[in-house]
């Protein structure tokens, strides 16, 4: 679809837009040249945005609770490096509007639990989870930002939108609570 400043992409996949050939990146730099957006819609999830300056390189991903337990920010780093000799140094970050702290769950999430444990929270989550009068209080905002850390990001290339999903009515919430 167009939108008014150049083309937006919408992006359902694993890697969801990094163009997955330097072809198809070249094709569609030719062809819209610097107007192109990579939008994915959500609602309390982590879409992260990297690019690559240097490479002329970007990518797109949905990192809800499921995706960041697989460190989907960490493929898709290593992708960025190992299909377009990105140098993650390089690398810049943008973290759009998400339920980044206050996420709250009356019982362990099946993502952050250890095998099939009801209360037993697993190595991913550990560190990320606060339990507080009987409720999970998920610290998904110091996740994101810890994974983006450990995959190499520079500290002054992440960039977080400061809006909260869970207490800004201006975006749609599935888990705002009143």
């Amino acid at each position: 679809s167009h939108a008014k400043y150049g083309t937006i992409w919408y992006a359902d996949k694993m890697y969801d837009a990094i163009f997955q050939t330097r072809e198809t990146h070249d094709r569609i730099k030719e062809k819209y040249g610097r107007s192109v957006s990579l939008v994915y819609p959500t609602a309390d999830c982590a879409v992260v945005r990297f690019y690559d300056p240097k490479k002329q390189v970007v990518g797109l991903v949905h990192s809800d609770a499921v995706h960041t337990t697989g460190d989907i920010i960490g493929k898709c780093v290593a992708y960025m490096r190992d299909h377009f000799g990105c140098n993650v140094d390089d690398i810049e970050v943008y973290v759009g509007a998400f339920a980044q702290d206050g996420w709250t769950y009356d019982r362990l999430p099946n993502f952050a639990r250890k095998d099939d444990s009801d209360s037993e929270i697993n190595d991913v989550w550990k560190d990320y989870i606060v339990i507080e009068d009987g409720n999970y209080i998920i610290q998904y905002g110091d996740k994101i930002f810890d994974q983006l850390r450990s995959s190499g990001i520079r500290y002054e290339n992440i960039y977080f939108d400061p809006d909260n999903t869970l207490l800004n009515d201006d975006y749609f919430s599935h888990s705002r609570s009143y």
